[in-house]
């Protein structure tokens, strides 16, 4: 792997395990996290994936994001975002799924140079435009931050698995304290790769959250000279 490769994932590790020293373990078990960089979609297929996926697991909605590429194939090379709502009805979108690429479709057409502008938000400036539009929440934003715009400090808070997960991390790694996950600014994106990433491998069921707990309370003392020698 050449050296200068996911050095910001590097940077984001070496910053939480100095802002969260009692996850270390976690962190060190769940392994290294590659770098969190902007998507080549366009912003309307980046759309419509994001909501295709909201509260599906992850082989559900690559099946129903499939069937609607392969039915924009069919009518004559159409964008996914172009198929009506019955037409995305028949892929196994939920009605809401599909009036809300239905709707970000219109508002596209009417203003493409409009989306465009997103990629130069910051992320409340993101927020606030995506909120704009109907069927649109918080969670579409975080997810387009992240995985579309590649920015690297957002906390979905409004994700169902993040919050799963950081009440496993205040429950078995944290003594009940709370995550308090501004602490991970400005890598808060990376924490949440990190809890995402505890779930989809079964960190919480396979005996490596309680060895994260024994080095966390059996080598403090060696944990704190590792970070102190890291350089930042």
């Amino acid at each position: 792997m050449p050296p200068a490769e996911n050095m910001g994932a590097r940077m984001a590790a070496r910053h939480l395990r100095r802002s969260f020293p009692s996850l270390t373990g976690m962190f060190r078990a769940l392994g290294e996290l590659r770098d969190i960089r902007p998507s080549e979609l366009a912003v309307p297929e980046a759309v419509t994936r994001i909501v295709i996926g909201q509260m599906l697991s992850r082989k559900a909605a690559r099946g129903i994001a499939s069937r609607v590429a392969a039915a924009g194939s069919r009518r004559h090379e159409r964008h996914p975002w172009e198929l009506s709502a019955a037409e995305l009805r028949k892929c196994g979108l939920s009605r809401r799924k599909a009036r809300t690429i239905g709707e970000f479709a219109v508002a596209y057409a009417l203003a493409p140079e409009r989306f465009d502008r997103w990629q130069y938000l910051d992320y409340p400036g993101l927020l606030a435009e995506v909120r704009r539009l109907w069927g649109m929440s918080d969670w579409t934003a975080c997810m387009l931050a992240i995985f579309h715009f590649g920015n690297p400090d957002v906390w979905p808070v409004s994700d169902g698995s993040i919050v799963r997960a950081a009440s496993l991390v205040s429950e078995c790694l944290l003594s009940g304290q709370v995550l308090e996950a501004d602490l991970a600014a400005p890598y808060r994106s990376y924490l949440a790769l990190y809890l995402w990433r505890s779930l989809d491998t079964g960190f919480w069921a396979n005996g490596q959250a309680k060895a994260a707990v024994s080095l966390r309370r059996g080598t403090g003392d060696a944990v704190d000279r590792q970070l102190a020698m890291e350089r930042p």
